[in-house]
C-alpha cells in the first residue's frame, strides 16, 4: 500500500510538472511578437529566445519581443525583448537569434524602446521630416532624379535611431552627369533628423 502510494504521489508530482510547464510555454503572448515580413522566418527563434527569457527566476513576463536593428541580416539578427521582472519593473534584453544568448540592457525608465506600431509611427515622421529637408536641400539642383520611387527602406532600431539612403542624380550646368547619395538620420524623437548629400560612386 506505501509502495502505491508512494508511485501515486510520483505521477502526480510528473503531472504538476508537464501543467506547469505547458503554462508556461503559452505565457508568452503570440500578439507581444513581432518581426518585419522580411524576418518571418525568425518568428520561432523569436519565441524561443522569449520562453527563454521568461523562465530566468528574474523575468516574471516577456511584455513583447522584436527585432533589435532592421540593418542585419537574418545571419546576424538580434532580438529585443522586453520583460517585467516580479516587482513590476521592466527591463530589455538582447538575444542572439542564433545561439539565442541573452545581453542584459539598460533599464526601460533609461531608454525608450519602440516596437511594432510605435516603431511604424517613428519610421513614418522621420521620414517625413527627411523627405523635407532632401526637397529644401535640392530645390536648385538641374535635372534632378531619384533611382527609387517613394520611400526607400529604412535603417532603423527599436531604440529609435531611424536613417534613409536616398540615392539621385543630378547635371551640371555643362550637362555633365552628377551622382549623389543623402544620408538622412535621426537619434531620437527629440532631435530633428539631419540630411547630408555626398557623392556617389558609379555602380552604388
Amino acid at each position: 500500500m506505501i509502495r502505491f502510494h508512494s508511485t501515486l504521489m510520483a505521477a502526480l508530482s510528473g503531472l504538476l510538472l508537464i501543467l506547469a510547464s505547458s503554462a508556461s510555454v503559452q505565457a508568452v503572448e503570440n500578439d507581444a511578437l513581432w518581426l518585419p515580413g522580411s524576418y518571418t522566418k525568425l518568428a520561432h527563434k523569436l519565441r524561443r529566445a522569449a520562453l527563454k527569457l521568461e523562465a530566468t527566476p528574474r523575468c516574471d513576463k516577456v511584455l513583447r519581443g522584436s527585432l533589435h536593428d532592421s540593418t542585419q541580416g537574418m545571419e546576424q539578427a538580434v532580438f529585443l525583448l522586453v520583460c517585467r521582472d516580479p516587482e513590476r519593473k521592466t527591463f530589455s534584453v538582447l538575444a542572439d537569434a542564433n545561439s539565442l544568448e541573452l545581453t542584459y540592457m539598460v533599464p526601460l525608465d533609461e531608454t525608450k524602446v519602440y516596437v511594432g506600431k510605435e516603431l511604424r509611427k517613428r519610421v513614418a515622421a522621420v521620414w517625413e521630416d527627411c523627405e523635407a529637408k532632401f526637397e529644401s536641400k535640392t530645390r536648385f539642383m538641374r535635372k534632378l532624379k531619384r533611382l527609387q520611387e517613394g520611400r526607400p527602406d529604412p535603417q532603423a532600431k527599436a531604440t529609435g535611431e531611424v536613417g534613409f539612403d536616398i540615392d539621385f542624380d543630378a547635371q551640371t550646368l555643362q550637362g555633365k552627369p552628377l551622382l549623389y547619395r543623402a544620408h538622412c538620420f535621426s537619434p531620437d524623437e527629440e532631435t530633428a533628423a539631419t540630411l547630408k548629400i555626398r557623392a556617389r560612386k558609379p555602380g552604388q
